[in-house]
């Protein structure tokens, strides 16, 4: 294990504010706008599990290629979710980082802070390393005259299936390559022009992201339905809307967007939601009982030492699925699902009980949201007749699958999977095919499903001339 000799004395003064994981000590609760020079990092909480994982991140550092290390750069602990069935994604923030181009993240994971909510709604503590290593594909080049965004995403083993005293989850992640892809919602217009859109991101403790458009972007209302065309979309906004955009995070701060949806903003109640899973269903009256497990205000999730009940009224709420975001009926909504209510009003009853007018209720069936694995080695060789694609490691950086450094690996493609080249420096890119994939010259990034060892089937793919 490797710990930061000069962050240890911080963590263990830290450790009496840490012991249990219900709430957030500082984070983003009470956070203001992050100065210039901050470091946003984007975590995809997505394991395929139906576990709700949090720890409290008392310390974090940037580590240089030559292996020495910056300070702390984390303003106070922070509670973060590392596992989350709905994929959410959830936010940290390294303040006033020094320009350089680091290697690695270190989070360092206050002992005893762990918490995991299991999908039945019981809870148990979970340990975890104390220094949680985060490798990050390309190197991450930072300028402290401005602010750097960078996505973090599971690699490795989903939270246990059974927790119980003494449970052990040591998470894989590592630092995506940019341009990696992404759901961000919540995003505060700030300014609009022809370029595009200018939000403040709450999770990123209101870090600027520019907003802009793919050439097949859709465009939607809050109700799910499609907005015509760009002009339309625009015409419509102003600092008075928030935006859900699904795209591509580039680490300067601009998200090219595929699907952007636009709503009016809070409605005063910091986005609360209730989380937990339906229970009982009354169509009739087009409402549900459900066992609430935690709530999350601003990406903080309080888990609930006893869950609590409440009887949800879903008329005239928007129904949608947590990772596609296709809108449902109240018809649609079965027993046993997890679901997140954003409500409008809360009413407490005598037995402890209490009854929610929802305003949105998002659901999530099975499992959760899959993992979302990103890789990159050197192309070794491409077989056009099979479309699979060698890749070997490049370098010292190891290929991971499922938790396991491997020597090789075989991507498969098909006709669905998405090539492109980019620039080898600069942002270009173009869509290419997989005949246009060099053997012992490119460097390639992907993402897919794992099928076998060392088997992965690829949605998207991209390559870079790295002789």
């Amino acid at each position: 294990m490797k710990i930061l000799p000069r962050l240890v004395p911080l963590l263990l003064c830290l450790l009496p504010a840490c012991s249990g994981g219900g709430g957030s000590a500082g984070g983003n609760a009470a956070a203001s706008p992050s100065p210039i020079g901050s470091v946003h990092v984007v975590v995809d909480p997505a394991t395929g599990s139906d576990k709700l994982v949090q720890f409290q991140v008392a310390a974090a550092a940037l580590e240089r290629g030559d292996g020495s290390t910056t300070g702390n750069l984390l303003r106070s602990p922070q509670m973060l979710t590392l596992a989350d069935p709905s994929g959410e994604l959830a936010g940290l923030t390294l303040t006033t980082a020094p320009t350089g181009t680091y290697t690695n993240l270190h989070l360092m994971l206050a002992p005893g802070s762990g918490m995991m909510l299991r999908g039945d709604g019981s809870s148990a503590p979970v340990n975890g390393p104390v220094d949680l290593i985060v490798p990050i594909m390309d190197g991450l080049a930072h300028d402290a005259s401005g602010r750097t965004w960078v996505a973090l995403g599971h690699r490795g083993e989903a939270p246990p299936a059974n927790g119980g005293v003494g449970v052990q989850w040591n998470p894989s992640l590592i630092g995506r390559a940019s341009g990696s892809e992404g759901e961000f919602h919540g995003l505060r217009v700030a300014a609009v022009d022809a370029a595009g859109v200018t939000t403040l991101w709450t999770l990123g403790d209101d870090g600027p992201l520019q907003v802009g458009f793919s050439a097949t972007c859709q465009f939607r209302a809050e109700d799910g339905n499609a907005i015509a065309d760009r002009n339309q979309f625009m015409s419509g906004l102003d600092d008075s809307c928030e935006l859900r955009v699904r795209g591509r995070l580039s680490r300067d701060g601009r998200v090219e967007g595929d699907v952007v949806e636009r709503s009016s903003s809070s409605r005063g109640n910091n986005n609360a939601r209730l989380i937990g899973r339906i229970t009982e269903l009354r169509p009739l009256a087009e409402s549900f009982w459900m066992d609430v497990y935690a709530e999350a205000r601003r990406g903080s999730h309080q888990i609930l030492s006893t869950p609590r009940r409440a009887l949800v009224s879903a008329q005239g709420a928007r129904i949608h699925r947590s990772n596609s975001r296709d809108v449902l009926v109240f018809g649609d909504l079965n027993v046993g699902q997890l679901a997140k209510v954003e409500w409008t009003t809360r009413t407490l009853l005598g037995n402890g009980d209490e009854e929610v007018t929802a305003d949105e209720i998002e659901v999530t069936s099975g499992n959760g949201a899959p993992m979302r694995p990103e890789w990159e080695g050197r192309v070794q060789s491409v077989d056009l007749v099979l479309g699979t694609i060698t890749v070997v490691p490049r370098g010292n950086d190891p290929i991971v699958v499922r938790g396991q450094s491997v020597n090789q690996v075989t991507v498969q493609t098909d006709a669905n999977t998405y090539f492109e080249r980019r620039q080898r420096q600069g942002p270009g890119r173009a869509a290419i095919q997989l005949d246009d994939i060099v053997a012992g010259s490119d460097r390639i990034w992907w993402r897919g499903t794992v099928t076998g060892p060392t088997d992965i089937d690829a949605v998207w793919v991209r390559v870079r001339d790295d002789s």
